[in-house]
């Protein structure tokens, strides 16, 4: 998972590796876990074979004649959407600084660290991720972040969820991007309001943060 693959960079790092090395060592590893997270996602989407988005992502795939080669062709694709998903954080953290990961120590193991953990990671692939994947009308691409999507995510952005059904249903691509457009906006702010409340008054920082991220979904 994700610690190991830090642990395993941490090493590369302590080693003086080449950066060249590194890159492609990382990507070999990430590459790796993530064929095999998808093998258990589809694994459990074959038992009963819901009409989900994670089902119709699989539907671009031919995983029914080739499972491996399929297998191998979604992994190569859907790596490309992680790496647009760490350029948006990137340029999130560019903007909320140093401060941010000192208010996800204080957090803790919270429903506040949730949030704004939740709270970024839409900022960051409304930022470059999904706006992305429209450009390139990446139905295969899009049908599985948004299957992808579980807990807190769904819960603050549900309508992300509405704005999808509309497109599957009606291919409404514009739909799409203006909800995409005002989530980039909407998360700037809550992510920037967060860390004020932190910043004034660390002490109230997590019932206000929550209260807060509570009160407005998008």
């Amino acid at each position: 998972g994700t610690n190991r693959l830090s642990k395993i960079e941490s090493i590369l790092v302590d080693l003086d590796v080449p950066k060249s090395f590194m890159r492609s060592k990382t990507r070999l590893i990430r590459r790796e876990s993530f064929r095999r997270l998808l093998w258990e996602k589809l694994e459990n989407w074959r038992w009963h074979r819901p009409d989900n988005a994670l089902g119709r992502a699989f539907g671009h795939y031919d995983f029914e004649d080739n499972v491996e080669r399929a297998l191998d062709q979604m992994v190569d694709k859907e790596l490309d959407a992680v790496m647009l998903h760490e350029q948006g954080e990137h340029l999130a953290g560019e903007v909320l600084g140093t401060a941010w990961n000192e208010m996800l120590l204080d957090l803790g193991h919270s429903p506040a660290e949730l949030m704004a953990r939740a709270v970024r990671d839409h900022w960051a692939d409304c930022l470059v991720t999904l706006p992305s994947l429209l450009e390139s009308q990446d139905a295969a691409s899009l049908h599985f972040y948004i299957g992808g999507l579980t807990g807190m995510r769904k819960v603050i952005f549900p309508g992300l969820l509405s704005a999808y059904e509309n497109w599957h249903g009606s291919n409404d691509w514009q739909g799409l991007a203006q909800c995409i457009s005002q989530g980039a906006r909407h998360w700037s702010e809550i992510a920037q309001q967060m860390l004020e409340l932190y910043l004034s008054e660390p002490e109230q920082a997590q019932l206000r943060i929550k209260t807060m991220v509570e009160t407005n979904p998008l």
